[in-house]
């Protein structure tokens, strides 16, 4: 028995077989490289996304850096300020004090000097006082004194200069200057018993 010899349609058939799977593979294949740069692409965007956010974000962190060194240097200024207020705050303070107690010392002088002062207005008033009494007293005895001795001269016409000189001086002009006088000594001693006392 013969063996029948294949026709050419039992090997095109196949072969079309192999070339639409083929094709179907070239296909997919082209997808696939598409999607695949599809995300290379949005990879590759996502990676400038994410460069760009890390120098913003790293600039931002220099940034935040670089304000909060300047405000801690900031706020060591204001500590040293503060420190510097609260001592001269204390040394105000101090000074004041010192000038409270000055002001009451002076006070204190002031009064002592007022009293110091009105003692020796009323020692001279007291002194004025006792001057214008023995002034009077000096005036009244020089009166009294130029009346007896007028009233004695009048009363004698004496015959000569001597004879009336002695007359006088016998008859009582000095017994009334004595007299006078003692009464003045008294005066002084009685006025220098109260200024003891």
């Amino acid at each position: 028995m013969a063996t029948a010899e294949p026709t050419a349609e039992a090997y095109v058939d196949p072969l079309r077989d192999s070339f639409a799977a083929l094709e179907t593979l070239q296909t997919e294949l082209s997808e696939w490289q598409e999607e695949l740069a599809r995300q290379e692409t949005q990879l590759s965007d996502q990676r400038q996304q994410f460069e760009q956010q890390d120098k913003q974000d790293s600039a931002a962190l220099e940034a935040a850096q670089s304000r909060t060194t300047a405000l801690e240097s900031d706020l060591a200024e204001l500590r040293e300020e503060v420190v510097q207020l609260e001592e001269e705050n204390s040394e105000q303070l101090q000074t004041l004090v010192e000038l409270e107690q000055e002001t009451a010392v002076a006070k204190a002088e002031l009064a002592a000097e007022r009293e110091h002062t009105a003692q020796l207005a009323s020692l001279m008033e007291e002194l004025r006082k006792q001057a214008t009494e023995r002034q009077a007293a000096m005036k009244e005895e020089f009166a009294s004194l130029r009346e007896f001795i007028e009233s004695q001269t009048k009363a004698q016409e004496p015959p000569t200069k001597a004879a009336t000189s002695e007359a006088v001086a016998k008859e009582g002009p000095l017994s009334r200057a004595s007299e006078l006088r003692k009464r003045a000594n008294s005066r002084k001693a009685s006025q220098r018993r109260k200024k003891t006392d």
